[in-house]
C-alpha cells in the first residue's frame, strides 16, 4: 500500500474527466441541433457541409434569377400582346377600307385611326421595360457629339488681384486637358484672350488664335503681367470679341461645344452691359464658365447670372479643392454635350440559372418598332395600297405571333429550370443536414449513458479516496 500517490483515485479521476468531455459534447450538440459546432467536431465533415452550403445559397439565388428572368419575359410578353391586339385593329381598318364602297374622306379618316395606332404601337415599344432596361427596342446611348471637338477659350482679367489666380488656373491645365479629353472629345482647340482697361489681346499661336497644345496655352497664362486696371465691364466686351472673332466649331445636331473660361474677381455695376452681352452669348451657343478668388471676388450676382444662364459652373478658387472643382464641372459640361443616339442592335439578356459558373440561360430581346415591323408608309389611300397593306400588317402579325410563342416557350423553359434548382436544392440541403444536424435520439441516448456513468465514477471516486484510511489501521496495530 502507498501513500504517496492514489493510483485507484487517479484512474478513476482520468475516466470520470473524459466522460465529463464527452457529457459537455453531447450537452452542446442537444442545445444547439448541430452535429458540428466547431471544425474540432469532424474536421472532413466540416469541409464538406461548407461546400453543401455554398451550393445550396447559389441554387437558392439561382431560384430567384430565374424568377425575375420569368417576369422580364412576362413583361415583354404582355407588350408584344397589346402591340399584336393594335396590329390585329390595323388589319380590321385595311380590310375595310380595302372595300370600293368607300370614298376618298372615308378612306383618309381610316388612315387616320391607322396613323394614331401605329404612334401607339411606338409609345408601347418606348415604354415597354423592366427594371429601366428596354425589352421591345434597342438602348439609347449616350455618344459624343458630332465629330468629337470642343473650343475652349480662356478670357483672363489682367487685373492685379488676378496674377495668384492666373498662375493657379495654369498649373492645373494640363489635368484638366486630360479630363476634357477623358470626356469622348477627340478634338480640343484653345484659345487665351487678356483684357485689362479697354485694351484686348487675342493671343496668337502660329499665326492662329486656337491651338491644341496644352503647354502653349499654360505658357501664355504663366507670362500675363499683372496691371491696376481691367474689370467686368471690360470682361463684357472681352466675351463679346471672343463670340465675334473666335472660329467656333459648329455641330449640326445642336450640340454645344463651344466654352469660355472666364478668370476675373470683378462684379458689374451696368446690368444692360450684363443682359446684351448675355444675349450674345445665348444665341452663339456658347458656354461660360467662372473662375474667381472669393478672397479678392467683389461678389458673384454677375458672374453666376452669366454662368448659369449659359448652361456654365462658377469655381471658387479659395476652396481647397477648387483644381479639381474645375476639373470636374468644366470637363463633365463639356462631356454633358454628348447626344443621346439610337442603337440598331438588340441586347442579350443572360440569367445566371445555377450556382455555378457556365449555368446561364440566354434570352433575346427583339426589336419590334413599327419601322422594324415594316410598318412605315402604311396606306390605305387606295384599293392596291390597302392590299399592299394587308401584307405588310399579316407579316407583322406573324413576327408578333412568332416572338410571343417564343417567349412562352422560354418562360416554360425558365419554370423548368426553377423546378430542377429546387429538386438539387432540397436534395443537397437534405444531405447537408445529414452531415451537420445532430440526432436528437442518438444524442439522448449518449448524453443518459454519459451521465450515468458520471454518477459511477463519482461513487467510485468517493472508493478510492477512502483507501489510503487502511494504512492508520496499520499504524494503529
Amino acid at each position: 500500500m502507498r501513500i504517496n500517490h492514489n493510483i485507484p483515485a487517479m484512474n478513476t479521476y482520468l475516466y470520470q474527466s473524459n466522460n465529463t468531455a464527452k457529457a459537455t459534447k453531447v450537452m452542446e450538440k442537444l442545445s444547439s441541433g448541430m452535429r458540428i459546432n466547431g471544425a474540432s467536431d469532424d474536421a472532413a465533415g466540416l469541409a464538406v457541409s461548407e461546400k453543401m452550403r455554398s451550393q445550396i445559397r447559389g441554387l437558392r439565388q439561382a431560384d430567384r434569377n430565374a424568377l425575375d428572368g420569368i417576369s422580364m419575359i412576362q413583361t415583354a410578353e404582355g407588350g408584344l400582346a397589346q402591340i399584336q391586339a393594335s396590329l390585329q385593329r390595323v388589319r380590321e381598318l385595311c380590310v375595310q377600307a380595302a372595300n370600293d364602297t368607300y370614298n376618298l374622306s372615308d378612306r383618309q379618316a381610316v388612315q387616320e385611326e391607322i396613323d394614331q395606332i401605329i404612334n401607339g404601337i411606338t409609345t408601347t415599344v418606348n415604354t415597354t421595360e423592366y427594371n429601366k432596361t428596354k425589352l421591345l427596342r434597342p438602348p439609347i446611348i449616350e455618344a459624343s457629339t458630332g465629330n468629337g471637338k470642343a473650343d475652349i477659350v480662356f478670357v483672363v482679367d489682367n487685373t492685379g488681384s488676378m496674377a495668384g489666380t492666373q498662375t493657379n488656373v495654369a498649373n492645373n491645365l494640363g489635368a484638366f486637358i486630360n479630363s476634357v479629353t477623358g470626356k469622348g472629345v477627340t478634338e480640343l482647340r484653345m484659345g487665351v484672350l487678356e483684357y485689362t482697361d479697354f485694351t484686348y489681346d487675342i493671343k496668337q499661336f502660329s499665326s492662329s488664335p486656337w491651338t491644341g497644345n496644352a503647354t502653349d496655352i499654360q505658357d501664355a497664362l504663366l507670362k500675363l503681367a499683372a496691371t491696376n486696371s481691367g474689370g467686368i465691364e471690360n470682361a463684357m466686351t472681352a466675351l463679346e470679341l471672343v463670340a465675334n472673332q473666335y472660329s467656333f466649331h459648329e455641330n449640326t445636331n445642336g450640340a454645344i461645344t463651344k466654352h469660355v473660361v472666364l478668370v476675373t474677381n470683378e462684379n458689374a455695376d451696368d446690368e444692360g452691359k450684363l443682359s446684351g452681352t448675355l444675349a450674345l452669348l445665348q444665341s452663339k451657343g456658347i458656354r461660360v464658365h467662372g473662375v474667381y478668388d472669393k478672397n479678392f471676388y467683389e461678389g458673384t450676382a454677375d458672374l453666376d447670372t452669366l454662368t448659369q444662364a449659359t448652361g456654365g459652373k462658377s469655381v471658387n478658387l479659395s476652396s481647397p479643392s477648387w483644381g479639381t472643382e474645375l476639373i470636374d464641372v468644366i470637363g463633365a459640361s463639356i462631356g454633358s454635350d454628348a447626344t443621346p443616339i439610337e442603337s440598331d442592335e438588340m441586347p442579350v439578356i443572360t440569367l445566371q440559372i445555377g450556382a455555378n459558373q457556365g449555368q446561364t440561360f440566354t434570352l433575346p430581346l427583339f426589336d419590334s418598332r413599327p419601322e422594324k415591323l415594316g410598318l412605315t408608309g402604311l396606306s390605305v389611300a387606295t384599293h392596291q395600297s390597302c392590299q399592299e397593306a394587308l401584307v405588310k400588317t399579316d407579316e407583322a402579325l406573324k413576327t408578333i405571333a412568332y416572338r410571343r410563342a417564343l417567349y412562352g416557350a422560354y418562360q416554360n423553359r425558365l419554370e423548368f429550370a426553377g423546378n430542377i434548382t429546387g429538386s438539387y436544392q432540397i436534395n443537397i440541403t437534405s444531405a447537408e443536414s445529414r452531415i451537420r444536424d445532430t440526432d436528437m435520439a442518438l444524442a439522448m441516448a449518449d448524453y443518459t449513458r454519459t451521465n450515468i456513468i458520471d454518477q459511477a465514477a463519482t461513487a467510485m471516486l468517493s472508493q478510492a479516496n477512502q483507501l489510503p484510511q487502511g494504512i492508520l489501521q496499520l499504524l494503529k496495530a
